[in-house]
């Protein structure tokens, strides 16, 4: 490959991790910052035997999306950081978007599921070179 094609490539992939990331910690922050609103908002989504524990499955993922999310902004452990908010993505959908016959359920499923995608490929190729991982690498501190 040219050197050009591989210099765009790579700022593509910082680009792509970047808004990944992006949606992830805003989600996660406003979990933090606004708690009743969060709680208030998914108990609306969820099925009836989960709505006792909205509260403790916000916090948990506070807890999941606020670093994670950080590490795979920077590029730091950005393998573990994508999977577990893919698995965190995907259990988060099954659990909030089950009721079929809503519509917008349909969709909100389909993109997150594509999400998941996104995750599970950047969790199986890493962060790319503009990153903690890639500079540790380069130093040989990996």
């Amino acid at each position: 490959m040219n050197k050009r094609l591989d210099s765009t490539t790579e700022k593509l992939e910082l680009l792509g991790r970047v808004l990944l990331a992006g949606m992830f910690v805003m989600s996660g922050l406003t979990k933090v910052f606004a708690f009743s609103m969060a709680v208030e908002g998914v108990s609306q989504m969820l099925p009836m035997f989960l709505k006792p524990h909205t509260a403790f499955l916000i916090a948990a993922g506070a807890l999941i999306e606020v670093p994670a999310s950080i590490a795979l902004l920077v590029g730091w452990q950005a393998r573990w950081a994508a999977l577990a908010l893919g698995i965190y993505a995907f259990l988060a959908t099954m659990m909030g978007h089950t009721d079929m016959s809503v519509p917008e359920n349909k969709f909100k499923i389909l993109s997150n599921m594509a999400l998941v995608g996104c995750l599970l490929t950047l969790s199986l190729h890493g962060a790319g070179p503009y990153s903690i991982d890639a500079w540790r690498k380069r130093r040989g501190l990996n």
